[in-house]
């Protein structure tokens, strides 16, 4: 088995540990969703960043 392979197969066992869905369908949905996202302010991203570090 190759490096490559050996690696393929590792990234495939961490997914199905994960429960990690992967149907089209799935990838479709999550692509959606942040590209309907709003766009934030610097003062919004700002504030989030700040309420992150706060633990909040």
């Amino acid at each position: 088995m190759t490096k490559e392979k050996e690696q393929i197969d590792k990234f495939r066992e961490a997914a199905r540990e994960l429960k990690i869905d992967q149907s089209d369908a799935a990838f479709e949905a999550t692509v959606n969703k942040i590209a309907k996202a709003p766009k934030l302010t610097k003062e919004q991203i700002k504030e989030f960043l700040r309420r992150q570090r706060e633990g909040k």
